[in-house]
């Protein structure tokens, strides 16, 4: 079988909502718990049944594939408390199925935290500081980033500190200019971005790969990154040296993630989108 494992970042209304039913089978609970994970609380129990989803029925279950694991989440809650859960999700994931490899399906603001899991090292953030542990690139398969803010909002451009997810530090700030641009959405020429996000222009400028096959998704009607999803004249949710992108004309941030099963199939098994 396939084993999907999912964990969910922050939003309650997504959990109770949308999303395979959950929550973690007890085969897996009782694993987290007898293995020191219990305090992490992977389960979220706290949001609901659905704030976490996957795991073995019981002992003897085969694992034959490798385990895919999705990450999302959005801006209510620290950068520092929700990165290192993500962290301590995954090694617990690749610890319990002893596979080699996982793959990593992320989507919107859970791209760039899956991102920086995987690339390790220090976080620094508005709220706390936190160490990430080593890159755990070597041992993803496929990445797949879907509507993700990888290089900030251009709704952020006038809003440094207000709202939270909008700060400089690790927020979604994209830059006050770029180069000889004013207009984040608009601009006449392509320039190189810059001083945008401390966090993001790490993220970015780090030249570890998230795995052997990246590739991103995204929509030109996004509502929640708007401007066709543009950012200085590029596409936000761009990742670095990928592999391939598909991008929509019709899908919503959501539908993004809930209507492209087919395309993350392709990206996790065949390795093409």
């Amino acid at each position: 079988m396939r084993l999907l494992l999912t964990l969910l970042i922050s939003s309650p209304l997504y959990a109770q909502k949308i999303g395979p039913k959950g929550p973690i089978t007890s085969h897996f609970q009782d694993w987290l718990i007898s293995n020191g994970y219990e305090s992490d609380n992977f389960e979220r129990s706290d949001v609901g049944p659905n704030g976490s989803f996957g795991g073995k029925q019981k002992n003897s279950d085969k694992i034959v594939n490798q385990p895919v694991i999705f990450i999302h989440g959005n801006g209510d809650t620290a950068l520092y408390a929700q990165a290192p859960l993500a962290t301590g999700f995954i090694e617990a994931v690749m610890k319990y199925t002893k596979a080699p490899k996982v793959d990593i399906i992320a989507h919107s603001l859970g791209v760039p935290i899956a991102r920086r899991v995987i690339k390790g090292g220090t976080l620094i953030g508005t709220d706390g500081n936190c160490t990430l542990g080593p890159p755990l690139g070597s041992r993803v398969d496929t990445f797949l980033g879907i509507a993700g803010p990888n290089y900030g909002l251009c709704v952020c451009q006038m809003a440094q500190t207000f709202p939270s997810w909008c700060n400089a530090l690790d927020g979604l700030y994209p830059g006050y200019t770029c180069q000889d641009q004013v207009l984040c959405a608009y601009t006449s020429s392509s320039c190189k971005q810059e001083n945008y996000s401390a966090f993001l222009e790490k993220l970015n400028n780090d030249k570890s790969r998230e795995a052997d096959h990246i590739f991103a998704m995204w929509s030109d009607v996004d509502e929640v990154l708007l401007f066709r999803g543009m950012t200085w004249g590029k596409p936000t949710s761009r990742i670095p040296n990928m592999n391939g992108r598909w991008i929509s004309d019709r899908n919503s941030h959501t539908a993004m993630k809930d209507l492209t099963e087919l395309r993350q199939y392709e990206a996790v098994v065949h390795h093409s989108i």
